[in-house]
């Protein structure tokens, strides 16, 4: 292996290591550590924070052994194969689109009309999601 390949290889090592480290402490602590739960906007990125944490296990962990520790799961079990490129791609939309709906709650709070604010509550959050 040349030396441009092994240093590639150990870059992607650390760097998707550190993403993945970094983003799974970030979203545990942003969900242990959330001081108003009443919130309907709270709930939503509560719900896309966890929603990123599957993201994260299913695409960067497996990337990480596969690249870096020659470890192809994807070969080895075929539930672990399909489900991680159907959750994937699909945790990771969802959690776009409940940062979305929080935005829209939050400019549904704000509007001055009353039918728009009625769609604010926490009950609305949660038929949403």
């Amino acid at each position: 292996m040349s030396l441009a390949n092994s240093l590639a290889k150990l870059a992607n090592i650390y760097l998707d290591l550190s993403i993945f480290i970094g983003g799974t402490l970030g979203n545990l602590l942003h969900n242990f550590l959330r001081p108003n739960r009443r919130n309907s906007c709270v709930f939503l990125f509560l719900f896309s924070s966890l929603m990123n944490c599957i993201a994260l296990f299913y695409g960067l962990f497996a990337r990480i052994l596969s690249d870096g520790f020659d470890s192809y799961w994807s070969t080895i079990n075929r539930i672990w194969c399909k489900s991680r490129v159907a959750l994937t791609p699909t945790t990771f939309l969802i959690s776009l689109t409940c940062i979305c709906l929080a935005s829209m709650n939050r400019f549904f709070a704000s509007c001055r009309q009353e039918k728009y604010r009625k769609f604010t509550g926490s009950n609305f959050a949660h038929i949403e999601t």
